[in-house]
């Protein structure tokens, strides 16, 4: 499950790289690095709740959140960083300890 997380996260982030069309390339790695955190959380929420639409809300409400619209939310590489391993490390444990729970019930 951990690493099913881990790679869809990947693919969901690496497909952001579309954004090249209309910014530049640090913008838009740094919106794919954030987009895979953000993608592991996706992911948590989706295993923990086991109800797809919650994430699809909550996809929809970070694309039309203002910071996402005018592209504030990207400043620094040590804010976005940290924000990554925040993110993507809390959702990766949460994901990790609930796999550990389903597999001492087997």
């Amino acid at each position: 499950m951990v690493w099913a997380a881990i790679l869809s996260s990947i693919c969901f982030g690496l497909a952001h790289f579309v954004n090249l069309v209309h910014q530049s390339f640090i913008v838009t790695l740094q919106q794919v690095i954030l987009v895979i955190a953000i993608g592991l959380m996706l992911c948590t929420v989706r295993i923990l709740t086991n109800n797809m639409w919650l994430s699809v809300i909550m996809h929809i409400a970070f694309d039309v959140s203002p910071i996402m619209l005018t592209g504030d939310a990207l400043e620094s590489w040590p804010q976005l960083l940290i924000s990554f391993f925040w993110i993507g490390g809390i959702s990766l444990l949460c994901v990790w300890a609930y796999n550990r729970h389903c597999l001492k019930k087997v």
